[in-house]
């Protein structure tokens, strides 16, 4: 199986995975797509390789700092420094920047011409710079990029060519623009409504949360274009990038359904934790539990309720195959009633049914701990399943084999190195829990 993903922060708002995977169902291909929260660009870089992955796509903020662990990548990646798309292949990183054809193909398709219009763009960042570079190439009029750092604004103006303003000037300057492209981030309430006018033509990339600014644009009459037009065009020359086919209906028919379904986030109370063994289910589980007031479940501990006697004795005893239905009972037995916080064991999602409950009633989180870290702060005396004589080959090879099966049943993973329990607990809960500006 083919693995690709999202690397971001926050990241699990992202619908890459609904446009990703859904054409590869259309298209019977062997490929499953995952988001990813890493430490940092660097060890996203790494994750990549580690996985590994065939491709990935980048978001906020990220673009412009994986940029500088690419080994080749195209014009438009050069000109920016900031990528959206790689591909790893013979052991090497290549970039692409599809974000220009988000922002052109979405205007494009509802419409809005280019030619002598003027646009304005609130930010400086990898989108603001794609979008910039995307509608020069696409011949268009005047283009005024704002930003709250001038000087960072200058800085981009100068490099593509197009004209940069005080962030100040934002009433001054949309009293006679065409369009105003937000690529902001945060959702807050940057321009007041009393800025915009009837007419004008407004896209918010930022899909991620209801937009505050297309909802004043829509009271005002403003032309308004959802950023899952800006996913969905800049996914489609990825797709291509990365695969060598087109899938464009597929993902417009997905784009379809997230309209009809406009909340971005996944709603199951219970949270659960998946992952290899050692990487700190149990720990971050209890603190996440100890943050949230909610239950906390161990599976493995149950287990052992059920079974009066340790893990290792099971095993010793009575065989994986025994340990394996004690567990599968213990899943059943599960009351998803109340909310809930699952610590699983190492293997509990290799079977079908025990994934299937943790997808149908939990949001699951899975944790990431590169090998060799793994190998060096686990007691691996008290884990049946190494107890050979190469135990570095046996934990590769194993967690070869679950790579796609946490993939498959997560719904984020997210890095947990050099981080203590309650500060990924918390991260993890911006992620689920995220708050808005106003």
């Amino acid at each position: 199986m083919k693995l690709f993903a999202v690397f971001g922060n926050p990241i699990l708002h992202s619908r890459s995975p609904q446009l990703w995977n859904a054409a590869f169902n259309a298209r019977g291909i062997d490929a499953h797509y995952f988001r990813i929260n890493p430490l940092d660009a660097e060890h996203a870089a790494r994750l990549i390789r580690e996985i590994p992955l065939d491709g990935c796509n980048v978001t906020t903020p990220y673009k412009d700092e994986l940029f500088a662990s690419l080994d080749e990548c195209d014009d438009s990646v050069a000109q920016l420094h900031a990528v959206n798309t790689i591909k790893y292949e013979n052991r090497r990183l290549r970039g692409w920047n599809t974000d220009m054809y988000g922002v052109v193909n979405s205007l494009r398709e509802d419409g809005i011409q280019f030619h002598g219009k003027k646009i304005v763009i609130l930010g400086a960042g990898g989108a603001a710079r794609a979008a910039v570079y995307g509608l020069l190439k696409a011949n268009a009029g005047e283009i005024v990029l704002l930003n709250r750092t001038y000087e960072k604004a200058v800085a981009v103006a100068e490099q593509l060519g197009c004209r940069a303003a005080y962030a100040s000037r934002s009433k001054t300057e949309l009293q006679d623009a065409d369009v105003l492209i937000s690529c902001i981030p945060a959702n807050k309430r940057i321009i007041k409504p009393e800025w915009l006018h009837p007419g004008l033509a407004v896209l918010d990339a930022n899909y991620a949360s209801h937009s505050l600014l297309l909802e004043d644009a829509n009271a005002v009459g403003c032309h308004i274009i959802s950023g899952l037009n800006w996913l969905v065009h800049q996914a489609v020359p990825a797709f291509e990038h990365l695969l060598g086919v087109a899938p464009e209906q597929d993902m417009k028919m997905t784009m379809q359904q997230l309209f009809a379904n406009p909340s971005s986030r996944l709603h199951a109370k219970s949270i659960s934790f998946i992952g290899f063994m050692g990487t700190g289910k149990t720990t971050v589980g209890k603190a996440f539990a100890e943050l949230t007031g909610k239950e906390f479940i161990d599976t493995d501990a149950l287990i052992e309720q059920r079974a009066g006697m340790t893990i290792p004795d099971i095993f010793q005893q009575h065989g994986e195959a025994h340990f394996r239905s004690i567990e599968r009972t213990v899943f059943d037995a599960l009351d998803f009633s109340t909310e809930k916080i699952i610590s699983c064991g190492g293997g509990a999602v290799v079977n079908e049914e025990n994934r299937r409950c943790l997808t149908a009633n939990t949001t699951v989180i899975w944790l990431w701990t590169e090998l060799h870290a793994l190998l060096n702060r686990m007691d691996t005396t008290n884990r049946p399943l190494f107890h050979v004589d190469d135990v570095e080959a046996k934990a590769r090879e194993l967690l070869t084999r679950r790579i796609p099966i946490y993939a498959q049943a997560a719904d984020m993973m997210i890095v947990n190195e050099k981080i203590s329990a309650a500060s990924l607990a918390k991260k993890i809960y911006g992620e689920i829990y995220p708050t808005s500006g106003d």
